[in-house]
This record gives structure tokens, C-alpha cells and sequence, in this order.
């Protein structure tokens, strides 16, 4: 698996700075009553949030931010046709900026743009359809999908309809949405939710990614 960059679930208001140094490779917080913990690569926050401790690590540009990272991510561990088809599918997103088409380990101007409109940094591609890959009829995966758009509308989330296109014809197109500002670790829930084996995820000024569901 490629090395993943460190990610939370959210940014805390706080800063390193602020908090009392330490001879340890943590310093303690006063709001949130806890250790907040160094990092320098993904591995390590994979430990502290397993262990439910708050971060704190240096972006390429040299500011420092804290907060919680999401859980560890699992192997994507998927027959290769499969895997070969989730990757070239072409993920598909109506948007009032327009249509905007999502390719696996490719960046996204228009959808950075979107963001930035939002306020928010990240997002994930989900569709209801076709739990674990086994098809089902339109009127099954339609009754799925508003059952997806009324729990992204309670989680608070932007969406907008879209659909995965896949290169085969063997497979027919999944109504999907493309939902603003969801942190990973939610993502993945709504993703294992409604019984898919990977969702499309990714960040502002990064490549889309295919992350699993299943097992996490």
C-alpha cells in the first residue's frame, strides 16, 4: 500500500505553541483535558488513534496543527478484476461549478474549487448501490440511494448527485453522491453502512483515493 499522509478528523483551535513544552513527546492540553501527541508519519498517528489520543504534526509548509486523527486504514484486499474495475471507473458529480469527473490517484482543480466555495477541505464519493458488488435492480438501488441522501442530510453534510461510470460495459453506472466536507473517518462509516467494499475519498490539492470499508 502507498504510504498515506496524515490526516484528523478535524483541526482543534488550539496550537502546539500554546500548550506548556514537555520533556515528552506530548504536551498537555488544558481544554481538552489530554495529552496531545507528536507525530512525524502516518504509522505513528495510526497508533495514537487506535489509543484515542489527540496529535499534533508539521505540514509541508511548516505550520503546525493538532487534533484527532482518523482510524488506521485497512488493506484493500479485493479480487483483481474488481479492484481493476473500482479503479478505472470514472466518478461523475453535477455541481452548480458544473460537472466535475473524479479519477482515482488524479487531482481535481474544479473540485478544489468547490471546496474552497464551501469552506471546507475534504470529501468523499459514496454510492448505495450494489452492496458488496452484487447487482441489484434499479428500484432496489434507487430505494438505497434516497435512504444515502437522507442520512448524509441528518449527518449535516453538502451533497450533490453524481454517479460511477465504469470503463466495462459489463458494469452498469451506480447513482452515487459526492459529499462535501466529511471527515474520513464518517466516510467510511456511511461506506460500511450501506454495505460497500471501498468509497472515494480525498483533500484539497490532493489525488483522489480508493480506501476500504470492509473489516475497518
Amino acid at each position: 500500500m502507498p504510504e498515506c499522509k496524515i490526516t484528523l478528523k478535524f483541526e482543534c483551535r488550539r496550537r502546539w505553541e500554546e500548550l506548556p513544552e514537555s520533556q515528552e513527546p506530548h504536551r498537555f492540553c488544558d481544554q481538552c483535558e489530554q495529552n496531545v501527541y507528536w507525530v512525524d508519519n502516518y504509522d505513528e498517528a495510526s497508533e495514537h488513534a487506535v489509543a484515542g489520543h489527540c496529535i499534533a504534526y508539521q505540514l509541508p509548509l511548516g505550520m503546525i496543527i493538532m487534533g484527532p486523527p482518523p482510524m488506521p486504514r485497512i488493506p484493500l484486499e479485493l479480487p483483481e478484476e474488481l479492484l481493476e474495475a473500482y479503479l478505472k471507473t470514472k466518478y461523475y458529480a453535477s455541481t452548480p461549478h458544473g460537472e466535475i469527473t473524479i479519477q482515482i490517484d488524479k487531482t481535481h482543480p474544479e473540485l478544489d474549487l468547490l471546496l474552497e466555495a464551501h469552506d471546507v477541505e475534504e470529501w468523499a464519493f459514496i454510492t448505495a448501490s450494489n452492496p458488496f458488488s452484487e447487482e441489484l435492480s434499479p428500484a432496489e438501488n434507487t430505494a438505497r440511494h434516497e435512504q444515502l441522501v437522507q442520512k448524509v442530510k441528518e449527518l449535516g453534510y453538502v451533497a450533490f448527485e453524481g454517479a460511477g461510470v465504469p470503463a466495462s460495459p459489463e458494469w452498469n453506472p451506480e447513482v452515487s453522491l459526492l459529499i462535501l466536507g466529511i471527515d474520513e473517518d464518517t466516510a467510511v462509516e456511511v461506506g460500511e453502512e450501506f454495505g460497500q467494499n471501498a468509497i472515494v475519498l480525498g483533500w484539497q490539492d490532493e489525488v483522489a483515493e480508493l480506501v476500504a470499508c470492509r473489516g475497518r
